[in-house]
């Protein structure tokens, strides 16, 4: 697996379609889950939004977390692409700090799975793991 991080428009997917250009792209864990068999790179792009979407949905944090690492280990030859989203000022709203949370804690667990973690700003990567 491979993880790119990095903040909003700094060119994450760009970096990731120039290395893997046949690459099958996904924005949703059930389009992931249906390319389990097929063979050659799956990206994942905004996971962080697939997180937010489950908990507005009404999925508890610990049902969200197990939902998703059991989806992504369905899969090889996976790239995640998540914004950066921890930095700056903590929201007021309870939501948006458990959002920011969980999606923290995915991304360390998936940083530590990962074979490759790379962080990408202004188009330029760097190599973290």
């Amino acid at each position: 697996m491979e993880l790119y991080i990095g903040g909003y428009a700094q060119g994450k997917l760009d970096y990731v379609l120039s290395r893997h250009p046949s690459c099958l792209v996904f924005e949703d864990l059930d389009g992931l889950k249906s390319a389990a068999g097929k063979t050659g790179v799956k990206v994942l792009n905004h996971f962080h939004l697939i997180v937010k979407k489950m908990l507005s949905e009404g999925f508890k944090t610990e049902e969200t977390e197990s939902e998703i690492m059991q989806a992504l280990s369905c899969v090889s030859d996976l790239a995640i692409i998540c914004n950066e989203i921890g930095n700056g000022i903590v929201p007021l709203d309870k939501d948006e700090r458990l959002y920011r949370e969980l999606t923290g804690r995915l991304m360390v667990k998936l940083a530590q799975k990962a074979d490759k973690v790379v962080r990408i700003s202004c188009g330029i990567p760097q190599t973290l793991k």
